[in-house]
């Protein structure tokens, strides 16, 4: 370097103190996150000395700091032409390159700072980081152990492993090392808010809660903690406070996709679902291949009458165009199966309700009487909850996967390696549904139940002829398989099966009972219902689900009934309770009401079981079809309405005949069990008979 007044090759500029310093301000300012300042400077250096090395990589730092990435990159990258041997320089262009979904290149610059500075324990935690984005998380926990080993009082260490465990459903250590990061580094957001969500994984919710919130008071521009917190205030039924959450996180940052969907769950179970549309169609806006915000957005269309057979279809085919049919052009065609007709069928199932939820006790019957010499059952669950249920289906499987955090490739890759012969999804649209896999087509057949998917990577849609009149067939992807009803069920048994004498015989007035999520008493719902209570005028209201226990989510109904006329004395509201007792409460019940356009399913099953039948209305779409689809398949078509003023006439014509009503009670258990649609025997061979059939059109395929 030549000295200042002296010659100089041409192009170059002394290397003066006066430039030494230039650049030592500049760092200052940088170190005391004046960034503006500091890059002014910076560029100040580089006019004077192009090839200052420093400059380039301070520069390319704050270049990424300030959301600049692809421009850091080259900043650094020149640096690392000037001199390769600086490791913390390959730290940080293999975090950039990180950030611009470049694993593979950031992987190689970690490498290669660890091979210059092999104790650099910033080394080991980014390639930590960058190994958990190609998905080998065992590795990914090894480099974040070695930075842990190297400098034990690494808080960014212990979070980025904690975010390791997270990701491989050890949520136990991974709060460990969360609380860790926060002990050795107080002011710690990041954590805290990642503590919170695995305490959300945890179920302790009022913790998570808390943790969240201490994100936000350390860290009140947090968007992220604000989305967080929200769904922690959705899971303790507070959808109010939730809402609040995610404007917060929208106001803090207009083009957040994940707040605006979310926002938009918020307001379904606020029964504002137009609303929730707009919120959802907001998301798409922001990002239009935002499959979970599309599937959100099928979802909330189950809640509003006015949508046909079309409008749903058009809905589940955007999916299709805008995340579905991108998959399915690049996943890579699998082997054919042997096609031997006459050979055991392997069957996958995938769903993410297989535990304690509506969804697992209806299809839990089925896989449990599916003939074994005919079958072998494989459960693929994407949940985080494992329960007493989850249990009973590992149980019943020949096989059991969890690929809760498993990527598309590689569960696609576990269902051909497994050799499924026809995968049926459980989930539709709705939460924990693994639709991207199939898109990947990696079984020869693929099925879907009820509701439709869009998805034209699945072969078959197994319904029945009230949800799907055959003149609608034409609205769907899938192929049309009818069975006995759409929605299994099985008999009760032990104490859940106790029916006991009509809750009108002891009191001398009807109770009628509403056992259904509150997010489906619609406006249309809750009015027509008050019509009935004043055309019965001693006539009670029981209404149980979860969260009716607490004031925040019984208040406002009670409301929406009183602005129809209705006393808060008339209504009683029970919140949530193990299963068994679940049952029971419909001892205090004479005759269901079933909440339109999004009906029961389950529930109408349960009451029906219990002896109580269910007043029902037949929409338009399939939601509002089911407990028609249900009542029709065990001969009670005399109870579904076609419109509101038949459903108020139903009500009111069995709520005056008490001895029907108890011998019905009476009936009702041998009534399910004598139809195909209740005798889960007869059910699974109506099942296995379609899948049969499946099985043989692909064995004769050329």
């Amino acid at each position: 370097m030549s000295r200042a007044g002296g010659s100089r090759p041409q192009g170059r500029q002394p290397y003066t103190a006066a430039l030494q310093a230039k650049f030592n301000q500049a760092l200052a300012l940088h170190q005391q996150g004046k960034l503006a300042d500091a890059e002014r400077l910076y560029e100040e250096v580089l006019q004077r000395l192009p090839n200052h090395f420093d400059a380039l990589h301070r520069l390319g730092i704050l270049a990424v700091q300030t959301g600049r990435t692809e421009r850091g990159v080259q900043l650094i990258r020149k640096a690392i032409s000037l001199n390769a041997n600086v490791a913390s320089a390959h730290v940080n262009l293999g975090y950039a390159l990180k950030e611009l979904k470049r694993p593979e290149q950031a992987l190689a610059h970690c490498n290669k700072a660890i091979a210059l500075k092999p104790d650099l324990v910033e080394a080991h935690s980014n390639r930590g980081d960058v190994l958990l984005d190609l998905k080998r998380p065992v590795e990914a926990l090894a480099s974040h152990d070695k930075a842990i080993a190297l400098k034990p009082d690494y808080a960014q260490a212990y979070y980025n492993s904690g975010l390791v465990l997270q990701y491989l459903n050890r949520t136990t250590e991974a709060l460990a090392r969360f609380d860790k990061a926060i002990t050795l580094k107080r002011d710690f957001a990041e954590a805290y808010n990642d503590r919170g969500l695995v305490l959300q994984d945890l179920r302790r919710l009022d913790e998570a809660l808390a943790s969240h919130d201490s994100a936000i008071a350390l860290k009140p521009d947090f968007a992220a903690a604000y989305i967080n917190r929200g769904n922690a205030l959705l899971d303790l039924k507070r959808p109010a406070q939730a809402f609040e959450s995610f404007e917060k996180a929208i106001e803090l940052k207009p083009d957040f996709a994940d707040a605006y969907n979310n926002r938009g769950l918020a307001l379904l179970e606020l029964n504002r679902p137009a609303e929730a549309l707009a919120s959802f169609d907001k998301a798409i806006a922001v990002k239009p291949d935002f499959g979970f915000a599309i599937s959100n957005k099928i979802f909330a269309l189950d809640f509003m009458k006015q949508f046909s057979f079309a409008e749903h279809w058009t809905a589940r085919d955007e999916w299709w165009q805008r995340v579905g049919s991108k998959i399915a052009l690049t996943a890579s065609p699998k082997a054919p199966r042997d096609r031997d007709p006459a050979r055991r069928i392997v069957l996958g199932y995938v769903s993410g309700d297989l535990r304690q939820h509506s969804a697992g006790y209806a299809f839990r019957p089925l896989l449990e009487n599916h003939d074994r010499s005919r079958f072998e059952i494989v459960c693929y669950s994407n949940s985080f909850i494992e329960d007493d249920v989850t249990g009973e289906f590992q149980q019943i499987a020949h096989r059991w996967r969890n690929i809760l955090r498993v990527s598309d490739d590689d569960v696609a890759a576990q269902i051909h390696n497994d050799g499924i012969d026809i995968l049926i999804d459980l989930s539709t649209h709705t939460r924990g549904h693994r639709l991207e896999v199939f898109a990947r087509k990696p079984a020869p057949i693929q099925a879907t139940w009820s509701l439709g998917t869009g998805v034209q990577t699945i072969d078959y849609l197994l319904t029945d002829p009230i949800l799907v009149p055959a003149e609608c067939s034409r609205f769907f992807a899938e192929k049309i398989c009818y069975l006995p009803c759409a929605v299994p069920t099985a008999a009760l048994s032990g104490d859940s099966a106790a029916l006991g004498e009509p809750r009108s015989s002891s009191t001398g007035h009807v109770t009628f009972g509403i056992f259904n999520r509150p997010e489906k008493f619609s406006n249309d719902a809750i009015r027509l219902w008050s019509r009935i209570l004043a055309a019965i005028p001693d006539a009670r209201l029981v209404l149980k689900a979860s969260g009716l226990e607490l004031a925040s989510r019984s208040e406002p109904i009670a409301k929406a009934f009183a602005d129809h006329d209705v006393a808060v004395d008339r209504l009683t509201f029970l919140g949530s309770t193990p299963r068994v007792q679940h049952l029971k409460a419909y001892q205090g019940v004479d005759i269901s009401l079933d909440p339109f356009p999004a009906n029961g399913g389950v529930s109408t099953w349960e009451s029906l079981l219990m002896g109580v039948p269910v007043v029902c209305m037949l929409g338009t779409w399939i939601s509002s079809r089911v407990s028609a689809s249900i009542m029709s398949a065990i001969g009670l078509r005399d109870w579904v309405a076609e419109n509101e003023e038949e459903y108020l006439a139903i009500a009111c014509k069995y709520a005056s005949v008490s001895q029907h009503l108890r011998q019905l009670r009476r009936s009702l258990p041998d009534l399910i069990a004598a139809s195909p649609a209740g005798n889960v025997s007869a059910y699974t061979r109506a099942v296995e008979d379609a899948y049969q059939s499946m099985w043989q059109d692909y064995c004769r395929m050329p």
